[in-house]
């Protein structure tokens, strides 16, 4: 039984933390990747933040439990 209990709990701590590990690293290369390109296109910075808030509010939906 306790075998049982610490492999679970094993299990869910892992896959919490990869996940948010996943979560976190996707967002920031996401973001990364769109400072970028909106400093090498200045005039698009309306559409910039548009797409940033549309994905921002995305992920937040997404990764809430």
């Amino acid at each position: 039984m306790l075998w049982f209990l610490f492999l679970f709990n094993f299990l869910f701590l892992f896959n919490l933390f990869f996940d948010l590990f996943f979560d976190l690293f996707f967002f920031f290369t996401f973001c990364f990747k769109k400072i970028l390109s909106y400093h090498l296109m200045p005039l698009h910075h309306l559409h910039f933040y548009h797409h940033l808030s549309e994905n921002l509010f995305l992920y937040l939906s997404f990764s809430l439990p």
